[in-house]
Parts: C-alpha cells; structure tokens; sequence
C-alpha cells in the first residue's frame, strides 16, 4: 500500500491544478490579427506594420517599428 500512495497522491494533485488552471482564462477579446491590409508585398522579408497590423502600433524594444517580417 505505501507504494501506491505517491501515485494517488500525485493524481489528485494533477486534477486540482488542472481544475485552477482552466478557471482564470477570462473572457476572450479577438485582436483582428487575420485581417491583414492586402496585398501584402514582402521587400526583404518585410511589410509596413500599417497594412501588417492594422490599427496597432510595433516595437522594438522602446523605440517604434516601421516594418513587420512577413515569411
């Protein structure tokens, strides 16, 4: 029997956590990312974050992004 402790022990620990986790997602907002600007014409493997991302604003690091790669 104190073999099979751990092992029952650990399964109602994976099922609490599991059951906590799946409770604090929230509500879902879309972010609009499918709806690229198109044609999006890649020079270098980049495209204007405007027509990219629509009505967001790129950064890298603290400074603002003009270009998005696009693969």
């Amino acid at each position: 029997m104190i073999v099979q402790r751990p092992a029952w022990m650990s399964a109602g620990l994976a099922l609490l956590l599991s059951a906590a986790g799946a409770a604090g997602q929230g509500t879902f907002q879309n972010l609009d990312f499918e709806h690229p600007l198109l044609p999006l014409n890649p020079v270098n493997f980049k495209v204007p974050i405007a027509n990219a991302l629509p009505g967001w604003t790129g950064y890298i690091g603290s400074g603002q992004a003009g270009v998005s790669p696009h693969y």
